[in-house]
């Protein structure tokens, strides 16, 4: 193979890559970013659940419950656009680009999750259910440790991730959390449906 060729194979090549990572970071169009920037910009004066509230799916403040929020592009943009906002500054192009890299090709959810001793969470296990099909994270992160609650509850919040390149765009979803037996304590399994359909 002539040099030329070569060169001209490793410029298509990267070419390529460039074109594909242009397609992963264009999630949202611009029109929907700029209306995603105006609602969490003017919504500053809320709190982060009270923003979130639309995403999420909320099954009671008790031990064995909890409320699970789904975090799509267009939420990822308003948070930013909302954090900005409680500091008086206007969020940048290069952060929201970053953003929406991160969330290319993932489904995720921020978890909240309730129980009455301290590492009650530590071995919690995530999956993500829909049309019969079953997927494992790809990251997951809740601390060992909750945190306890004026009403002396432990709540544990964190991430959960998963590949979503396979999911269609109006998926009825199914987070499930188990929480394994400890002692003489049974095993804990809570479920948060989402339809994909009813979000931006």
């Amino acid at each position: 193979m002539s040099r030329t060729l070569a060169a001209l194979l490793v410029v298509s090549f990267l070419c390529g890559c460039s074109r594909q990572k242009s397609q992963q970071v264009a999630l949202l169009p611009e029109e929907v970013i700029k209306q995603a920037v105006e609602y969490g910009r003017l919504r500053a004066s809320l709190t982060a659940n009270e923003l979130l509230e639309p995403w999420t799916v909320d099954l009671g403040y008790e031990q064995g419950k909890g409320r699970a929020t789904i975090i799509t592009p267009f939420v990822r943009v308003a948070l930013l656009a909302w954090q900005a906002a409680r500091k008086g500054q206007n969020v940048s192009e290069e952060v929201l680009r970053i953003a929406l890299r991160e969330q290319s090709g993932v489904v995720h959810f921020r978890v909240s999750l309730y129980g009455d001793e301290p590492n009650f969470c530590r071995k919690a296990r995530f999956r993500l259910l829909y049309d019969g099909k079953s997927l494992e994270p790809i990251s997951s992160y809740v601390p060992a440790y909750g945190d306890f609650t004026r009403d002396y509850y432990i709540v544990a919040t964190g991430d959960v991730k998963f590949k979503g390149q396979d999911i269609p765009e109006k998926a009825q979803l199914q987070l499930e959390v188990v929480i394994p037996a400890v002692k003489e304590k049974s095993e804990i399994r809570i479920v948060f449906p989402f339809n994909l359909s009813a979000y931006r």
